[in-house]
């Protein structure tokens, strides 16, 4: 853990925040609104694809892993190292509700719209979670 006065960057305040989050003893509650504080610090901005037939929202695994709700995701949602991508219909609602309900943030996104397939509908299902929604 660094000392007062040895933060040099924002990336040294990232970082000691991020162990707090994984290692230091404090409420669920409380490390989401760190790993908030870290997604601001690092300028987190949030992206919806779309393309003519679905929609998906860009989020990190560990933002899944900070609001309980990553084993609640289903295989319809996509990822790619450690980017997920929400499908529209059920899991973005569910992350959106979560995250606000936990933290009080609406949680603002860029609309990215193509005329053809996404290739994230190339990218693992993710599995890490419910299979389907029923």
């Amino acid at each position: 853990m660094s000392n007062v006065g040895t933060y040099l960057t924002i990336e040294d305040v990232i970082s000691d925040l991020n162990i707090m989050i994984v290692e230091a003893p404090i409420p669920n509650h409380i490390a989401i609104i760190l790993a908030n504080v870290v997604g601001k610090l690092k300028g987190k901005k949030y992206r919806l694809f779309s393309d003519p037939g679905h929609s998906w929202l860009e989020v990190s695994f560990d933002e899944l892993v900070s609001l309980g709700i990553n084993k609640k995701i289903t295989a319809w949602s996509y990822y790619k190292g450690n980017n997920v991508y929400l499908e529209e219909d059920h899991d973005a609602p569910l992350y959106l509700q979560t995250k606000k309900d936990l933290t009080g943030e609406v949680t603002e996104y860029e609309e990215i719209t193509s005329d053809y397939n996404s290739p994230i509908r190339s990218y693992s299902p993710y599995y890490f979670g419910t299979m389907y929604d029923d």
